[in-house]
């Protein structure tokens, strides 16, 4: 797994990426995103040269609505970013023809001292 140094990073930049993915497809609605606490998930010293080396956990919740392969071409194109992004959640409701999708995405990055 490839992690992306945190300049190449902003949780700021992701939402409105993550929006204008969503904006890209007809039949796809936005209804909300949100930046959940970020979280440390790693960390640690090496002893030969006393670098510090951490990863940092973004999370966001997104919540989608529109047709099955709108859906799936916004996923698509979410993991072709070039941004390392876990889907931890992935919840799917359908009334008729529409799906409301709810996504739990973490992206992780590193920091090295």
């Amino acid at each position: 797994l490839l992690l992306t140094e945190p300049q190449d990073f902003s949780p700021g930049q992701f939402i409105q990426i993550s929006n204008q993915l969503a904006k890209q497809q007809n039949d796809l609605k936005i209804v909300s995103i949100t930046q959940l606490p970020t979280t440390k998930t790693f960390e640690t010293t090496t002893s030969d040269q006393m670098k510090h080396f951490s990863v940092y956990q973004y999370n966001f919740n997104l919540v989608r609505e529109g047709n099955y392969f709108s859906v799936l071409n916004y996923l698509e194109q979410l993991g072709q970013l070039g941004w390392p992004i876990l889907l931890s959640n992935f919840d799917i409701k359908r009334e008729g023809n529409i799906l409301h999708v709810n996504i739990q995405c973490n992206v992780l990055t590193t920091t090295r001292n």
